[in-house]
């Protein structure tokens, strides 16, 4: 098995989840705001923070990028496209660990 290629599999795996990760974060700050009807206050995280041993070279994760809107309307559109995000890096993930099955069934 080439160590490049199962390297670069680890890091799509790492950044993948990176990504479901600062989606879960997201949608829970903008769920949060939804439900005390204020406008959206920033991540406690740091994107730095999430994102701790991603490698440099690697794809950044599927981000929503959210408006600090109090309108209600903005604020569910928010929502949905955090949750499309999330689905996108967990689809992701998903096709990194068929992958890695596949190779390892023909490894055998």
């Amino acid at each position: 098995m080439d160590w490049a290629y199962a390297q670069g599999m680890i890091d799509g795996l790492s950044t993948s989840l990176a990504g479901m990760h600062q989606a879960s974060e997201r949608l829970h700050d903008v769920a949060n705001s939804i439900a005390q009807g204020n406008s959206l206050q920033p991540a406690e995280t740091s994107d730095a923070k999430d994102l701790q041993g991603v490698p440099s070279s690697s794809i950044p994760p599927v981000a929503a990028t959210v408006s600090p809107s109090p309108d209600p309307s903005q604020q569910w559109v928010d929502l949905m496209t955090t949750e499309l995000a999330f689905k996108a890096s967990a689809m992701a993930t998903r096709s990194l660990i068929e992958t890695s099955q596949d190779l390892m069934e023909a490894l055998r």
